[in-house]
């Protein structure tokens, strides 16, 4: 499947949850963008589109050669499709494929699962993650102590 980050969104947001969720967001892309030259857009072939924080979704994407699949999560989870079990409910996932927006990905799930409970996994590895935890930490000093790799990805080592 290639390098793929997965994740479990373990509940809906009410308006006020979710715009403090789109704010922490924000700062962990413009760390991103700063501190690791990241270029984000909407997808990757619309470089002039920025990426989304909106009341309803959040989705960014590297731009040209440097996107891959983009990252996309709702403040609703999506209904689940016929085919769909009850465990599928919140799940999703993103192909990066070791794009440089990679750095972004997992700055944003490494907040995710420590701040907002979600249960995130990875092909990768705590290497692969060590940048993402670092904007994650820059980003949002006040949650520092509790920003680090998530479980199942260091039990990937």
């Amino acid at each position: 499947m290639g390098y793929t980050h997965y994740w479990t969104q373990p509940k809906d947001y009410a308006a006020l949850e979710w715009r403090c969720i789109c704010e922490d967001v924000a700062l962990i892309l413009a760390t991103a963008c700063g501190v690791h030259e990241v270029t984000l857009a909407w997808e990757c072939d619309k470089p002039n589109k920025p990426p989304a924080l909106s009341a309803k979704l959040i989705r960014f994407n590297g731009i040209g050669e440097e996107g891959h699949e983009s990252f996309y999560i709702t403040r609703k989870r999506a209904k689940l499709e016929s085919w769909q079990g009850s465990e599928d409910f919140g799940h999703a996932c993103c192909k990066t494929a070791h794009k440089p927006y990679d750095v972004a990905v997992t700055a944003v799930l490494v907040y995710l699962a420590a701040v907002r409970g979600w249960h995130v996994g990875s092909d990768g590895n705590t290497s692969e993650w060590r940048d993402g935890v670092d904007v994650a930490r820059d980003a949002l000093p006040r949650f520092r102590d509790s920003l680090r790799v998530p479980s199942p990805v260091v039990d990937n080592e």
